[in-house]
């Protein structure tokens, strides 16, 4: 299991999970700019830099849940 640590507002935060940094990702709370870090890197480096990472953030966040509600009942 791969821990994380990322700078959100200057300050460092974790460790945390891939699976938590992903779903930071996807709610909006990290973007491509975010500062990650993780044990075996030699510093840290912007989230788009990662090759484990950088796809993230090509990920359109969730849909909210009015929205699917509405694309739900045009399809009954």
């Amino acid at each position: 299991m791969s821990t994380w640590y990322y700078c959100r507002n200057g300050q460092q935060t974790g460790p945390v999970a891939l699976d938590e940094l992903k779903g930071l990702i996807e709610r909006g709370e990290l973007d491509d700019s975010t500062f990650v870090w993780q044990v075996g890197m030699s510093e840290w480096v912007k989230l788009r830099r990662h090759p484990q990472l950088a796809a993230l953030v090509s990920i359109p966040p969730a849909l909210p849940a009015v929205a699917r509600q509405r694309a739900d009942e045009r399809q009954t």
